[in-house]
């Protein structure tokens, strides 16, 4: 294809623009932004986007599965009457190199990846049963089943969160720093979850005739910590992006864009818009920091830590009864007490009402609580009856009946504590094509802006964002906020017995 020259070439031909020759400041390409650049492996794949104006890396980057599982079981007899067992499992299932489930291997060969799964699962169980006679027997059990996982993001490098050797400019996990380069880093810090589920069953089984009758208790208790660096779109590290939608580098020399007769040789707005955004990631010239805070209720201040928040939750079968024959039916009757999800660090909760806020309620203020939810589920009984019948003694006719109750998931609780004004203050600092820097309300732009709002990436942008000088509290005042404020959730649940409330560090 030809070489546009404005006067015989009049159409279907290439040109070129200089951006560091262009560039308003005279500064030119941005030191740390080109070292990266440079650092990454050449196109292999100019068939991924228009092979002119851009061309992709394509390669089979790596992953790999770790182990290992241990089963230790021991068995011991006393006498003819009594007997008892404990068993030990424990499991690791580690992905390394790259977690490709969720979209966060890595981006370049020799690159850490954007994120690894580690794994680990255990499970106690030790047993004890005693006959007191042939036909009464009583089994006594006792755990507890645990399994932690870690979602590493930004630790899968091990040079996280330095900014001088993982730059805030650079992300490709969560937010995506740069539109028409793919950077080699995941700058948001781990979600790890811990799940233990301590565990006492009691069974006494009588056996008189033909019938058997089966009784018991069941205690469960479920604890879930969880210990998170993000929450949707808020990160609790920096992170700079660039877009040119937001601001322009003001490049001069650039070609008209249009076309037909009088624009013969203009340019694709297309492939300006390509060299405009080009020119802010070469350049350095970002528009944006952000960086979201959490809350401190002890001190009503923002921090920047990452979020622990603990969920308890208690679940009682008792008791549970089953009576069986040659010739009969069964009617078990469970009674199940689920408690409170509760015990967290600090709550805020939606002031008079028990449900999640519509719309149909109107303004709502929040005020602090004591527990997520309100009711325990003390009178949930549940029946069960089947019957099965032979008449021939080869066919069986079954029928049956039962009224189940299920917990509610505390991962609900622990994505619900994100959406509830006050957790968290996400603070986004803006830089617009004029050199004005405007800021989230209650947050604080860095010096770095207010000496030198032009300042790139290489002349002293800065990496952190202060503190907010809003506080929690702001967020428990009387004024009645909007309902869409309150958490959303993606799941059915019984609004009638529930009561949303926030925790932070």
């Amino acid at each position: 294809m030809p070489v546009c020259n404005g006067t015989t070439t009049t159409g279907n031909c290439v040109d070129s623009y200089n951006i560091f020759a262009n560039d308003p400041q005279g500064i030119g390409g941005d030191p740390a932004v080109l070292a990266l650049m440079n650092s990454l492996p050449g196109a292999n794949a100019y068939s991924l986007v228009d092979g002119l104006n851009q061309a992709g890396f394509n390669w089979n980057p790596p992953s790999q599965f770790k182990g290992p599982n241990y089963y230790v079981r021991v068995d011991h007899t006393f006498g003819p009457n009594d007997n008892v067992f404990v068993r030990w499992l424990q499991n690791t299932f580690d992905t390394k190199q790259g977690d490709f489930l969720n979209a966060r291997p890595a981006v370049y060969p020799n690159f850490p990846p954007l994120g690894e799964v580690n794994r680990l699962g255990k499970n106690l169980a030790i047993s004890y049963r005693h006959s007191f006679s042939p036909t009464l027997v009583n089994e006594l059990t006792a755990g507890f089943n645990r399994f932690k996982f870690q979602f590493t993001f930004g630790e899968s490098n091990p040079d996280f969160p330095n900014p001088q050797k993982v730059p805030i400019w650079g992300d490709d996990c969560v937010l995506g720093s740069m539109l028409n380069v793919d950077p080699p880093f995941c700058l948001s810090p781990h979600t790890q979850r811990g799940i233990t589920a301590p565990q006492v069953v009691d069974n006494i089984t009588w056996i008189r005739g033909a019938h058997t009758l089966r009784a018991g208790i069941n205690f469960r208790f479920y604890i879930h910590n969880d210990s998170r660096g993000f929450f949707g779109g808020n990160v609790v590290t920096p992170i700079i992006r660039f877009n040119q939608n937001n601001r322009l580098v003001g490049l001069t020399n650039l070609p008209a864009t249009g076309s037909g007769a009088t624009c013969a040789t203009c340019a694709n707005s297309t492939d300006v818009n390509l060299i405009q955004q080009a020119a802010d990631e070469l350049l350095g010239v970002p528009y944006r920091i952000q960086q979201a805070f959490l809350a401190n209720f002890s001190n009503d201040t923002y921090g920047s830590t990452n979020s622990r928040r603990f969920t308890r939750e208690r679940i009682s079968t008792i008791p549970s009864c089953r009576m069986s024959g040659s010739s009969g039916p069964t009617w078990p009757l469970t009674w199940a007490f689920a408690g409170n999800t509760t015990r967290l660090l600090r709550r805020q909760a939606i002031a008079g009402t028990n449900v999640f806020p519509d719309g149909s309620q109107g303004n709502v203020t929040y005020v602090k609580a004591d527990h997520w939810f309100k009711n325990d589920n003390i009178g949930a009984v549940g029946p069960r009856i089947a019957v099965a019948w032979s008449p021939d003694g080869r066919t069986s006719v079954r029928a049956g009946y039962s009224w189940l109750f299920d917990t509610l998931s505390t991962f609900q609780v622990t994505a619900m504590a994100g959406k509830m004004p006050g957790f968290l203050q996400n603070c986004l600092v803006n830089i617009t094509t004029a050199g004005a820097a405007t800021v989230t309300n209650g947050c604080v732009v860095p010096p770095e802006l207010v000496a030198n709002p032009n300042a790139r990436i290489s002349t002293g942008f800065p990496v952190t964002i202060p503190n907010p000088t809003i506080t929690p509290s702001a967020a428990l005042s009387p004024i009645a906020q909007p309902a869409t404020q309150a958490p959303a959730v993606g799941h059915s649940i019984p609004t009638s017995r529930i009561r949303p409330f926030m925790s932070g560090t």
